[in-house]
């Protein structure tokens, strides 16, 4: 049996205690914690959400600790037009339709993963179409974000490639439809669309939607 000497039980107690005391305070901000570059909304199939195409995390630190219990919270207030579905099961995602969030809780490793059911308005209007993803009220950044729902109808299908077309010829930017998340839309985008169809995990829409 090893004996600990009362100055190495120092050492060890002094560790747990910086320890705790770096995850108490307040999340860090990118660069110690993670956020992705972009992020899409997705349909389901057979209740599943579409993780393949919208699977995403958060890693939360506190200087480089990781911070469980940290609510992380997708906010869609600066994307006009899109819409969460007002349900997300099975995820472990709450959605409050009035502030139009999305929040998850962080697990043991400070990670919330999101996959987060949505689309967008036929009629919604040009323009940059971005979250906001904050972390126990510490904004962590504002990220793009697109919906392969274009019509939030029938989850994605011929009527969504209608709609992709009409914004990328009107000669505006509709950030939507910009899957890649690099300021323009162009063939990688409609590409990436083609596969969204084709693999088939985004064939239906939300139930139901927050207004």
């Amino acid at each position: 049996m090893r004996l600990v000497t009362p100055g190495g039980l120092a050492g060890v107690l002094g560790t747990l205690l910086v320890s705790t005391a770096a995850v108490a305070g307040v999340p860090s901000a990118p660069p110690w914690s993670t956020i992705p570059s972009r992020i899409a909304l997705v349909g389901s199939r057979n209740g599943t959400p579409d993780s393949t195409l919208g699977r995403f995390t958060v890693y939360v630190t506190r200087f480089g600790v990781p911070r469980p219990n940290t609510n992380v919270v997708v906010d869609l207030t600066t994307a006009p037009g899109m819409r969460f579905a007002s349900t997300q099961a099975p995820n472990p995602v709450t959605i409050d339709c009035t502030r139009r969030w999305a929040s998850a809780y962080a697990d043991a490793n400070g990670i919330a993963a999101f996959t987060l059911v949505g689309s967008s308005s036929a009629a919604a209007t040009p323009g940059p179409t971005q979250v906001r993803i904050d972390a126990d009220g510490v904004l962590f950044g504002t990220i793009p974000v697109s919906a392969y729902d274009l019509d939030g109808a029938n989850g994605v299908d011929g009527a969504d490639l209608s709609i992709w077309a009409r914004d990328y010829f009107s000669n505006q930017y509709y950030g939507r439809s910009d899957y890649d998340g690099d300021g323009a839309l162009g063939p990688a985008d409609l590409s990436m669309w083609a596969a969204a169809l084709f693999a088939g995990g985004s064939s239906s829409s939300a139930p139901a939607t927050c207004p």
